[in-house]
């Protein structure tokens, strides 16, 4: 039987009363997160679809601040909204919260980093008023590249605009293409 640190008790336990998360799902986040250090697949709840969190990276900070701490809740008090566009959509989680508080609105969801991307891809694989995209949000459209790749710590990157102007739809080398948003 695997043994719940002294110091996790608190918290898993608090997790585990929480409706957003369940018993299941603090379970797994304990042991898969916590102990073994490897991914998590979290059972699919009223607030989220199925979802994988992956160890050594901030995807479970992600989570603990939109379906624990609720830091989008005030937003379900809204008006109904068309489209919502998620600009640094990350793993794709305040993309699902969108969907499934916001009376299914059409998601616009932007991550520039391909890590995130593939993992927000995964995550919002259910969602059909969700699109993801392999970009980022610039103020005019070009090629770009993440300038913090080694302390974005896998959420919070930045980018920068690349010489030359050339367009980009992604490649290899971290340069990605940038999304405008037209106002017109």
């Amino acid at each position: 039987i695997m043994k719940i640190a002294p110091m996790n008790l608190l918290e898993f336990l608090k997790m585990a009363k929480n409706p957003r998360i369940g018993l299941r799902n603090a379970w797994k986040i304990q042991c898969h997160l916590n102990v073994c250090r490897r991914e998590v697949r979290l059972s699919p709840t009223p607030w989220y679809g199925e979802i994988y969190l992956r160890s050594n990276t901030g995807d479970l900070i992600a989570f603990d601040q939109i379906f624990k701490s609720l830091c989008y809740g005030g937003l379900e008090n809204l008006p109904p909204i068309r489209t919502v566009i998620d600009a640094g959509a990350n793993i794709g989680l305040s993309s699902i919260f969108f969907s499934t508080r916001l009376k299914s609105p059409q998601i616009v969801a932007i991550e520039p980093e391909k890590g995130n991307y593939n993992q927000a891809f995964q995550n919002t694989k259910t969602f059909k008023n969700i699109k993801i995209l392999h970009r980022a949000l610039w103020y005019e459209a070009g090629a770009v590249k993440i300038s913090n790749q080694e302390t974005g710590y896998g959420i919070g990157f930045q980018v920068e605009t690349i010489g030359g102007g050339r367009n980009s739809h992604g490649d290899d080398q971290g340069d990605y293409g940038s999304w405008k948003l037209d106002n017109r």
